[in-house]
């Protein structure tokens, strides 16, 4: 159930807060998750099984390029889950705020997972599936958001 409840990396009309957030590089990242090793696996030297869950509210359009480009799905990435944010009037598509204009996201978007399938798809690219959903049902589990 997608609820109401949202986030962004653009100012809306009637926004009450701001804040500047430092912004890391998603190739770093990886890198540092991939090079672990799970203690009951050390012994084997296997990395461990690495899966994304990705919302991020339009940045997608920026970072899974990135991904692409320099091989973290092929190489350091095993499952993917994420949402596409086809809905804001312009999406950043690079960090020099290089910008899509309306009509050209849900191209652009489908560009991404044809990529994103077909590296699946490659036997020597650890990707092994690819899955778009959108689930906020932790919303409701009785948990508190805090």
């Amino acid at each position: 159930a997608n609820e109401d409840y949202a986030f962004s990396m653009y100012e809306k009309s009637g926004s009450t807060k701001s804040f500047r957030l430092k912004m890391l590089d998603v190739q770093d990242i990886m890198r540092r998750v991939g090079s672990r090793l799970l203690p009951d696996t050390a012994s084997q030297r296997s990395p461990p099984i690495v899966m994304i869950k990705m919302d991020i509210e339009g940045g997608e359009f920026s970072v899974i390029p990135q991904m692409l480009t320099h091989g973290v799905l092929c190489h350091q990435v095993d499952y993917i889950t994420m949402e596409f944010h086809t809905h804001w009037n312009t999406t950043m598509v690079s960090s020099q705020d290089t910008r899509l204009a309306p009509d050209d996201v849900r191209p652009f978007r489908d560009a991404l997972m044809h990529m994103m399938h077909a590296t699946s798809l490659d036997r020597s690219c650890r990707l092994k599936e690819v899955l778009t959903i959108d689930d906020e049902s932790y919303i409701h589990d009785g948990q508190p958001l805090e």
